[in-house]
């Protein structure tokens, strides 16, 4: 498995443009989570995020699922474990989340950005992937990893996808 790979325009443009309109408009809902990967600090305003899950527990877990489905079917996994949508507040200063890892066995990771903003998302190595629109990047996500928010947009967000 290599470390990682970055692809630009993952997706077609009418194809990118229906998930992400529909995933950063006002009416996809959302659900807060007080605690970002394993943060062990109290809740607080830094270190929340909304997460919407789109596939967990072998099964799709919501109704926006079929627009998900293109993003599917370019990255062609053999199984998929989960699939969530991420969205950071902005913070006034960038916020480092804490390392984790999103499974404790190999497998793939892969972020497909919904928007373009200075969050990163920070590999073991120290690799830095900035947040562009429509960007991938596969990598071992059992491997430690760690992401920020962005401070020059109202939110950062993301799909956040494992699969064999």
């Amino acid at each position: 498995m290599s470390d990682f790979e970055v692809i630009d325009n993952f997706l077609p443009d009418s194809d990118f443009f229906v998930l992400s309109t529909t995933m950063l408009s006002p009416n996809f809902p959302w659900f807060l989570q007080d605690k970002v990967a394993n943060q062990e600090e109290k809740y607080d305003a830094t270190h929340c995020l909304f997460t919407h899950i789109l596939h967990a527990n072998h099964s799709p877990r919501s109704d926006f699922f079929g627009i998900f489905v293109p993003a599917l079917d370019r990255l062609k996994p053999r199984a998929l474990i989960r699939a969530k949508v991420n969205l950071y507040p902005r913070t006034e200063t960038k916020v480092l989340h804490d390392w984790h890892v999103d499974n404790p066995f190999e497998h793939r990771g892969a972020i497909l950005h919904l928007n373009t903003n200075n969050g990163v998302t920070i590999l073991e190595d120290g690799t830095e992937v900035e947040s562009v629109a429509n960007r991938m990047v596969i990598f071992n996500s059992a491997k430690p990893h760690r992401s920020t928010t962005c401070t020059d947009e109202k939110v950062r967000a993301n799909i956040n996808i494992n699969f064999l």
